[in-house]
């Protein structure tokens, strides 16, 4: 799951966020994966067409999201 809005990791801010997070069903547990912990947090796109692990979406709620006939979920963009 990315974004959404909330509090961040402060529990004082309130926006929207820039967290991904991954779910394991065995588990039953959300995993933190990558993202600011605050909120409101500018986005970083550094060269296009140049990977680089300092690139992070900005904030996003409000997504487009649909399952294909695999079972997979994707997410598409959102506002900020």
């Amino acid at each position: 799951m990315f974004g959404g809005g909330g509090v961040d990791e402060t529990g004082i801010g309130q926006g929207v966020l820039n967290e991904l997070w991954k779910f394991d069903p065995r588990q039953n547990t959300w995993t933190w994966v990558s993202g600011s912990k605050l909120y409101s947090q500018v986005a970083v796109y550094g060269t296009q067409g140049k990977p680089d692990p300092a690139n992070t979406p900005g904030g996003l709620y409000a997504p487009a999201m649909w399952a294909d006939r695999q079972g997979r979920l994707w997410v598409y963009g959102g506002r900020d």
